[in-house]
């Protein structure tokens, strides 16, 4: 299928859907009373000329259902599970059998059944996890901008919040129905939680899911940074490697940068990285007019290293996590290109620490 297509509906959506029942057998929604679905949408929609409207943007696909089953609002619930170890936050994540990513646990609300049930029922599906009796929040319901949609079909999802608290262990998972792996990533931020999913599980987080994840992580009260004994050791030696960097120890810092991964893991420098720009963004208060929209040229900075991390730390001034994940995967993959780059954004935010030092002195 072209990205010029006009009128679509998979195959499998005429046969294999409606012999499952998880499709309208109705091939023309002009005879489908839309009155009833109307009334019962999350978000409503309009109906024109007997045809379903998508209340958001265009697709590319003006008729036909995509690849989903029902005309018009289909309601998903999708389980946010978190929990919290020692070494901090962590998402439970499904990697899809259809190759679109790692996405949280969820699906289709069956008819009369309550998005927080559908919630539950899914997780246990999908990775074996047990979340009846547990504690839930249900957010807003919203659209999803799935690639399997179209202008007269798509998912309207509820997110369901279940926060495990602190807990020893992670509970143990295992992919199941169409989740082809389950796993728990690291999630103190959207920005950590796509570094853990690329470089522990070589994988991207699903379209459909980005600007949700990321909006649902900025909402949570961050996991205290002192809270355990790991979290105390890795702050301290992010917070050296950021001092040796303000003091002009390029190489001690180089070192100290190094130090990280070697006693906290891979994702200690994406980890370390947030911890520096959220340090400088709270003692120069003014780097987001300086740096939001602006050029690294502006401020005589003309490499490409330098250019990136000015453009990192604008990013993480405005929460633009869509824009970080952008910058994150513009890193060359060798080790020397992401040293380069970590060293480059270090020696920026020492840069304008010293200068702000200066000016208020």
């Amino acid at each position: 299928m072209s990205n010029s297509t006009t009128t679509y509906t998979h195959p499998d959506v005429l046969t294999r859907g409606v012999q499952e029942g998880w499709a309208d057998p109705e091939t023309d929604p002009t005879r489908i009373d839309w009155a009833p679905r109307q009334a019962a949408a999350a978000i409503w929609f309009e109906v024109r000329n007997g045809r379903p409207l998508n209340p958001h943007s265009a697709t590319g696909i003006r008729y036909g259902r995509g690849e989903l089953g029902h005309w018009g609002e289909q309601q998903a619930a999708d389980a946010i599970v978190t929990a919290t170890t020692k070494t901090g936050r962590w998402l439970l994540m499904v990697e899809r059998d259809d190759d679109h990513g790692w996405a949280i646990c969820g699906g289709m609300v069956e008819p009369d059944e309550d998005p927080a049930d559908a919630a539950v029922r899914e997780g246990a599906e999908e990775t074996g996890i047990d979340l009846a009796g547990m504690p839930r929040t249900v957010w807003p319901a919203r659209y999803v901008p799935d690639p399997r949609a179209s202008d007269e079909a798509w998912i309207v999802t509820w997110p369901v919040l279940f926060d495990l608290g602190e807990v020893a262990e992670l509970p143990a998972v295992a992919g199941a129905d169409d989740a082809r792996r389950a796993e728990w990533v690291r999630a103190d931020s959207y920005a950590a939680l796509v570094a853990d999913l690329a470089d522990t599980h070589g994988g991207r987080v699903f379209t459909a899911h980005r600007a949700m994840l990321a909006e649902l992580l900025a909402a949570l009260p961050h996991p205290p940074a002192s809270s355990c004994p790991e979290h105390r050791a890795f702050h301290r030696r992010a917070m050296a490697a950021l001092d040796l960097a303000v003091a002009e120890d390029i190489d001690g810092a180089r070192t100290a940068v190094l130090d990280l991964p070697a006693h906290h893991g891979p994702g200690a420098i994406t980890s370390a990285l947030l911890v520096w720009i959220d340090t400088l963004i709270a003692a120069t208060p003014d780097v987001q007019r300086r740096l939001a929209g602006r050029d690294a040229a502006d401020d005589g900075a003309i490499e490409p290293v330098t250019r990136w991390a000015a453009q990192m730390i604008a990013a993480r001034a405005t929460h633009d996590a869509t824009r970080i994940d952008a910058l994150r995967t513009a890193i060359p993959k060798s080790p020397a290109a992401v040293g380069a780059h970590v060293m480059g954004l270090l020696t920026l935010i020492a840069t304008y620490m010293r200068a702000h030092e200066m000016r208020t002195s």
